[in-house]
């Protein structure tokens, strides 16, 4: 029997991204979240994603995903079954690939555990979102700066392997924090963090030169909420939340900046191929569609890079990228073979990466990616 369409799942803390192999458009998303009645006597069902948020009142919520660590798989698993929920498809009859950054927590097996014993999928993929993002741009060899909701990773990836990946603490979640903390400073009304969070993606920006627009900045910006409040917010908050990535100590944080974080990564993991790197860095998650993000890393990181490189950052952001890299992939005609490894050898040989060279992009990959 032909076996159906691959499911692609991209899991992230803040979203959870899945949809078809093939699919060339965007994939479909709903909150990394899950919820359990707080009344002591109510039956403890989970309910999930925005159905949770829907019913915040009457829930406990809980986020599985820190950091890109499966905290509890209890609280996973329901997420992952909606997923087919949602595409109205038995688990037992997909090939899954997932999409997942290595941490200290989980090893590939124990999430292959879940999907083959609890989920009972027959065909399991696990790929670096790294690898699968500079695939998604037709390229194998890079250095990839996924900025997403809780952590940065920053990832050299060689001849479409990656080495040793970098995780920074900082990331949409603290530019957000910090940036309702500014305007609460100075308004009376309280700008909560989920308020603060839709203003951001709506108005913040990365200045060119931060320390001259932000003393000569004095526009203000009247923003209204679905709720119908009016917040009134000073442009100048808006370029010093994000600023936090090249000035950490904005708000307090003891951190290397993201500039001297790839240098140092770089230097210590891939000095080789620090000409490579630093000549193919992409920008990936949804804090890298801030306005001058791209521009301005191009330029604080020609400041710091070797003098006999070419710094370039691919101003092509797309925070779905590991997304569609997973789609191109699942979707060629070697990945049930060469990629997968199937339920019956999981049983008798554990889960196991053996690396393969990937297929050349789909025809449809170039379009997809505009």
């Amino acid at each position: 029997m032909e076996m159906a369409t691959p499911v692609v799942i991209d899991d992230g803390c803040y979203a959870t991204k899945f949809g078809f192999a093939g699919d060339g458009a965007p994939p479909r998303t709903f909150r990394t979240v899950v919820g359990t009645p707080r009344a002591v006597d109510a039956e403890k069902r989970i309910i999930v994603a925005e159905r949770a948020l829907e019913n915040i009142s009457s829930l406990q919520l809980h986020y599985p995903m820190k950091r890109s660590d499966i905290m509890n798989f209890k609280y996973m698993v329901p997420l992952w079954e909606h997923v087919f929920e949602h595409l109205d498809l038995e688990t037992r009859d997909q090939a899954v690939l997932l999409s997942h950054y290595p941490t200290s927590r989980q090893n590939p097996l124990s999430i292959a555990e879940v999907f083959y014993e609890t989920l009972n999928v027959p065909h399991l993929h696990i790929a670096n979102p790294a690898e699968l993002a500079l695939y998604a741009h037709n390229r194998d060899t890079g250095l990839v700066i996924d900025i997403g909701h809780s952590t940065c990773y920053v990832t050299p990836v060689i001849h479409g392997r990656f080495l040793e990946v970098f995780m920074v603490d900082i990331a949409g979640v603290h530019i957000t924090d910090y940036f309702s903390r500014l305007v609460n400073k100075r308004e009376s009304g309280f700008f909560s963090v989920p308020s603060a969070n839709m203003v951001k993606e709506k108005l913040c920006f990365i200045s060119s030169n931060y320390e001259s627009e932000h003393s000569t900045c004095d526009a203000e910006i009247l923003y209204e909420l679905p709720d119908g409040q009016v917040i009134n917010v000073k442009k100048k908050e808006c370029m010093q939340a994000p600023e936090i990535l090249f000035t950490p100590s904005l708000c307090a944080l003891k951190r290397m900046d993201l500039p001297r974080c790839v240098r140092t990564h770089i230097f210590c993991e891939a000095k080789e191929y620090a000409g490579a790197l630093y000549n193919n860095i992409l920008l990936t998650g949804g804090t890298s569609l801030l306005p001058g993000l791209s521009e301005r890393l191009q330029y604080e990181l020609a400041k710091v890079a070797p003098k006999d490189v070419t710094v370039n950052v691919s101003g092509m952001c797309n925070q779905f990228a590991p997304w569609m890299g997973g789609s191109m992939l699942a979707s060629s005609s070697v990945f049930l073979e060469k990629f997968c490894i199937s339920k019956e050898q999981y049983s008798e040989e554990g889960y196991f990466l053996a690396p393969q060279p990937l297929p050349p992009p789909p025809y449809w990959a170039k379009s997809a990616m505009k």
